[in-house]
């Protein structure tokens, strides 16, 4: 199994973080037992605002992605965001901007544009770097239930980038990343949680799975 790293799948750059990682296990890890998860919430905000951002109205081109930004949905502005991150529709790569917009969409609470104003102040664009405040978007959004936020904030704390290194935490953020992320992603989060276990005792990971299992979120 390769060394686990602090390879955050950053949704505006798809660039990685060129964070230190620790070295890999040498035995074969113990797999965690994510039977023991209790019944999640059926209803996953994370996946209803990326169905909501694919299908949201975009007739009028940039020209009424901006208006409704303006008039305050959360959604466009981080679409908006999106725009100025990416340098779409014409528009020039503008990382401040695009902060200036995930801010704004965060700040209404909506939990993508959270866990993108993480991967921001992880990597230092548009804002200094700063991974305190990563954690800090990291968990406002993982703890609404964002998967990718979850994930992000699992791997701060393993690797102790803006909060004290615990890999019962991570554990725990694991646990549910794996729960909530779609089928492309679990794999990866489950390979990670294999191998973060190996770093374990057995009661480290029984606390992980509990700690996992009374999360609820806040929505």
């Amino acid at each position: 199994m390769k060394p686990l790293h602090l390879l955050v799948l950053l949704l505006i750059t798809g660039l990685s973080a060129p964070m230190p990682g620790f070295a890999g296990p040498k035995k074969t890890p113990p797999k965690p037992n994510l039977s023991k998860q209790t019944a999640l919430p059926k209803t996953n905000p994370s996946k209803q605002a990326a169905t909501l951002q694919t299908n949201y109205p975009n007739e009028d081109g940039l020209k009424g992605l901006i208006e409704r930004a303006n008039k305050g949905a959360a959604i466009a502005q981080s679409l908006l965001g999106d725009v100025y991150a990416f340098g779409r529709e014409g528009v020039a790569q503008d990382y401040a901007e695009a902060v200036k917009w995930y801010r704004k969409s965060a700040d209404q609470g909506f939990a993508p544009s959270q866990c993108k104003l993480g991967d921001m102040s992880l990597i230092g664009q548009g804002v200094p770097q700063d991974f305190a405040e990563a954690v800090k978007w990291y968990r406002k959004s993982a703890d609404q239930g964002d998967a990718n936020a979850m994930g992000s904030l699992a791997l701060m704390y393993t690797n102790g980038h803006g909060v004290q290194k615990d890999y019962v935490e991570a554990s725990k953020w694991l646990n549910l990343a794996s729960a909530f992320s779609d089928k492309d992603n679990r794999e990866g989060n489950v390979s990670m949680l294999e191998e973060l276990a190996a770093e374990m005792t057995p009661a480290q990971i029984a606390e992980a799975q509990k700690r996992a299992r009374d999360w609820k979120p806040k929505w």
